[in-house]
């Protein structure tokens, strides 16, 4: 159960920033609440909960909401460098697990370092290292383990993708042997969300089913949770699900939300009627719309997105870089939750690469708007 915790946890730290929506509101995970499958009463049984202080720590809460363990993140230069996981035994936190990430100049991960807790010291344990393609794409990490006092080669995990850019493949191979001994399968929705992966292990000469991982999601796109599945006796059997939770700040007047199929805009004061009622957040997905939006908006969650944000969580400055010169912007702003413009509109013109000074800017999050044939949103958070 903790190793679904912790993939849960850094999932959704890592995809905090993107799935921030658009300038009307913007969206943040509060907890996660786990569930498992009881196969011969046929019911889901309360398993535990984690919750989530993104950016800072996640603590993880049993069924009869004892602590179970924590996660804590350190930060240099606005980047994760460790992650500390520890456990509750006997009344007091104990170091379990430890983990130290490495950066190149263009702030990807290039190396990360997990160790163990083992007698009272820190043990290695793993060492993996990470390389991309001239666009950024991971296709490759390589695993070692420490053995006899050195790292040694295990395993290598190469990642596919389709003309989308969405990964569809990642097949993990022995280095020993060169043997593939396990792969994963991803399909997407029309909108470009992750729905399925699909686990296979090679297993007596031939690919073998294992396990599978569905991907839930609201009328509004909005993640609410994953349901995996077991391959038992050559059928899929329930196995376990998690419920998200979230809160939300609104920044508009005006917030978008999908009602009975179809998207309406409503003010603040209204919005918790609607939500009581089945609505939800954000516009409907695929669907028509009543009112007039002023612009087509697009989070930054979009896997097309045409910039690039570094770093993120920020102190001083912000580097926009935008990565597909044919997209042209006539603005670039940065906005309070109010809506009000704190940085004068800019121009980028054949720039490609624009810094945003922010120092004078008190702690918080701020919206990014790029303005063009079609409007993109994001959020910055200003340490």
């Amino acid at each position: 159960m903790k190793t679904l915790y912790y993939t849960i946890l850094v999932s959704l730290l890592l995809s905090f920033t993107a799935e921030s929506s658009a300038q009307s509101y913007f969206l943040v995970t509060d907890s996660v609440r786990l569930y498992s499958y009881d196969q011969q009463t046929g019911t889901w049984n309360f398993s535990g909960v984690t919750y989530l202080n993104i950016l800072e720590s996640s603590v993880t809460m049993d069924a009869d909401h004892q602590p179970v363990s924590q996660t804590l993140y350190t930060y240099d230069n606005n980047i994760i460098t460790e992650v500390l996981t520890q456990v509750f035994r006997d009344g007091v936190w104990v170091n379990s697990q430890q983990q130290f990430l490495y950066y190149d100049t263009d702030n990807l991960l290039r190396e990360r370092i997990v160790a163990k807790w083992n007698s009272g010291q820190w043990q290695n344990l793993n060492r993996f290292t990470y390389i991309y393609d001239v666009y950024d794409k991971l296709i490759v990490y390589n695993r070692e383990t420490w053995k006899n006092n050195e790292w040694t080669d295990f395993s290598a995990d190469s990642l596919f993708y389709n003309t989308d850019d969405l990964l569809i493949l990642r097949s993990a191979r022995l280095k020993s042997s060169g043997e593939y001994v396990t792969r994963q399968y991803y399909d997407y929705n029309i909108y470009g969300q992750k729905t399925m992966m699909l686990r296979q292990d090679y297993i007596n000469g031939g690919w073998t089913n294992v396990s599978r991982v569905n991907y839930l999601y609201n009328a509004c796109g909005t993640e609410t949770g994953t349901l995996t599945e077991n391959w038992i006796d050559d059928a899929w059997t329930n196995a376990s699900k998690t419920d998200l939770f979230y809160h939300y700040f609104i920044t508009d007047r005006r917030i978008p939300i999908c009602f009975h199929g179809a998207t309406i805009y409503v003010n603040e004061s209204k919005l918790k009627t609607y939500l009581s009622r089945g609505a939800c957040l954000g516009e409907c997905q695929g669907s028509s719309s009543k009112g007039v939006a002023e612009e087509q908006t697009v989070p930054a969650s979009s896997l097309t997105t045409p910039f690039k944000i570094y770093p993120n969580p920020a102190s001083d400055r912000v580097v926009i870089r935008i990565t597909n010169p044919e997209q042209q912007f006539s603005a670039i702003e940065l906005l309070d939750y109010s809506g009000k413009l704190l940085l004068k509109s800019l121009l980028p013109g054949e720039e490609t690469e624009i810094t945003l000074d922010i120092s004078n800017l008190k702690t918080g999050s701020y919206i990014l708007r790029f303005t063009g044939e079609t409007v993109y949103s994001t959020v910055i958070l200003k340490n």
